[in-house]
């Protein structure tokens, strides 16, 4: 079982881009960069946690909000 799994959205003004960066730089996790897709970034999910990580930290942007927040648990379908 591999240890962390640290995804995010990719693009070039993309916040989560530039925290996996500098993730990457300084500590060289396993990280992933999602396509701005909702059905390619699924599938880019789904196959990397085929390898069984023990904790999977996902960094997005909510848009028009200037607060943050945090989700310990993502829903699918609204199921938890």
């Amino acid at each position: 079982m591999k240890d962390i799994l640290i995804a995010g959205f990719e693009g070039n003004d993309n916040s989560a881009k530039i925290l996996l960066d500098n993730i990457k730089e300084k500590n060289g996790e396993d990280i992933l960069y999602l396509v701005n897709d909702f059905e390619v970034s699924s599938n880019q999910i789904e196959e990397k946690l085929k390898e069984n990580y023990d904790y999977v930290l996902i960094f997005g942007q909510k848009p028009d909000t200037k607060n943050i927040y945090l989700e310990n648990n993502a829903k699918l379908n609204e199921i938890d």
